[in-house]
This record gives C-alpha cells, sequence and structure tokens, in this order.
C-alpha cells in the first residue's frame, strides 16, 4: 500500500509539473525607455498599449521590458515600416546598454547608420565592449511584416526574421555565447520608425522542449487510482 500511495504521489506531482506555468503579461506602457544600445543616443518617442508599440520618429532610443527572463528562453513578435532605410532590431538579456545581446538588421547594405557589416548583425555588449557574433548581408524591405524569433537554450542563441507568408527565414543568425544568463527583452531603433507588434516571450519552463507530457502523467494517475480500488474491493470480499 506505501508503495501504492507513492506511486500516486509521483503522479500527482508529474501532473504539477505539466500544468502550464502563468503566461507572461507583456504591456508595453510599462516598458522603460533607454538609450539604442548601439549609439547611446536618445530621442526616440513610443506609442504603446499592450503587445505593441510604435516608433514615432526617425530617431534612436530604445523600449526596454518590465520583466526578465532567467535561463532558456524564447521572445518573439512582428516588425515592420514603412519608409527610410537605417535600423531597429531587438534587445534580450538586457542589463543596461553596455551589457546585453542584441539583433540589428538594416535597410541598406550601404548606409553609414548601419552597424557594421551592413545587413543584419548578432553582437554581445559586454561592459561597453561589442563583439560581433554572426551576420549576415541583407537587407529588410519598407513594407513588408516579418516575424521575429530570438531563442536561447544553454547557451546556443538564434535569432530569425521571416517575412510573413514566406517558406524560409530572410534572416537566420546563430552563434553560442554564455557572457548572460539573465535579463530582460525589448527592441531598439537608430535614425528609423518601426512597428513592433504580436510580442510574446516564453520562459524555460514554458519552452515546449521542456513540457512534461501531461497525457503520460494522466496515465499514471488513473493506473493508480484503479489499483487502489481492486485492492480496496478484495480486503471487502476476504
Amino acid at each position: 500500500m506505501n508503495k501504492l500511495v507513492s506511486a500516486l504521489a509521483l503522479a500527482g506531482l508529474s501532473l504539477t509539473l505539466a500544468a502550464p506555468a502563468s503566461a507572461l503579461v507583456v504591456d508595453t506602457s510599462l516598458w522603460t525607455t533607454t538609450p539604442d544600445p548601439w549609439t547611446n543616443q536618445t530621442g526616440q518617442s513610443w506609442t504603446t498599449s499592450g503587445n505593441t508599440a510604435e516608433a514615432d520618429s526617425n530617431d534612436d532610443g530604445a523600449l526596454i521590458s518590465d520583466f526578465t527572463l532567467v535561463g532558456d528562453f524564447e521572445y518573439s513578435g512582428t516588425v515592420s515600416n514603412n519608409g527610410d532605410n537605417d535600423t531597429y532590431g531587438v534587445v534580450f538579456q538586457f542589463a543596461d546598454p553596455s551589457n546585453h545581446y542584441r539583433v540589428g538588421w538594416c535597410g541598406s547594405l550601404s548606409n553609414s547608420l548601419c552597424e557594421d557589416p551592413d545587413g543584419a548583425i548578432l553582437a554581445v555588449e559586454s561592459g561597453g565592449t561589442t563583439t560581433l557574433l554572426d551576420s549576415q548581408a541583407v537587407a529588410w524591405t519598407s513594407g513588408t511584416v516579418y516575424d521575429f524569433v530570438v531563442r536561447k537554450i544553454n547557451d546556443d542563441i538564434t535569432a530569425t526574421f521571416t517575412a510573413q507568408g514566406a517558406a524560409a527565414p530572410t534572416v537566420s543568425l546563430a552563434a553560442t555565447d554564455g557572457t548572460f544568463g539573465s535579463g530582460s527583452v525589448g527592441f531598439y531603433t537608430h535614425s528609423q520608425t518601426a512597428d513592433f507588434s504580436g510580442l510574446a516571450g516564453l520562459r524555460e519552463q514554458e519552452l515546449p522542449e521542456n513540457q512534461v507530457p501531461l497525457p503520460a502523467a494522466a496515465w499514471m494517475l488513473l493506473a493508480g487510482i484503479g489499483a487502489l480500488g481492486a485492492a480496496a474491493r478484495r480486503r471487502r470480499t476476504a
């Protein structure tokens, strides 16, 4: 009987682990403005609401979340604009403009307002020193809506931008780096307008690969309950 009770307790624990954690609530009106993490310049004005934000002018600045993500995570959303050809991007595991990761993307491959090398870059900023981790010589297209996904699993970082309706990513960056293990997320512009929407974050326990399968745990619990009932019936008829 003690073994059966232990099995039931284990099954109950599995069910508890499989239950979804409360989802992150993204409300950009609670986020904080900071300087553009590339140039440390300011001036951008933001219109914020729910999980959307709009960079209203061809200016510089960043908007940083009111929550932090620790360990493995995923940060996603959409970004678009309707003019100019300068820089927008996302930041993650952000402590301050001198300590963070960033993915920057330029609308031109020959532009002094783009971080070298021109196109898309993945970089780590540590103590005010920038280290380029990956790059891709491709520019974004004005008026196109891109879905972006940034993931960090252990020290493996991936970042993609995919034009909506496209079969493959327009930009795909990857690197292995363990400089930072936690921090906020957000986005930034340099001399650029941009619309960010559909913003979402998944914490480590919410990533699909970290979920305990609920059906298996449920079957364990049902089997244990059935065995307990059978044992009780045998005792009554003895």
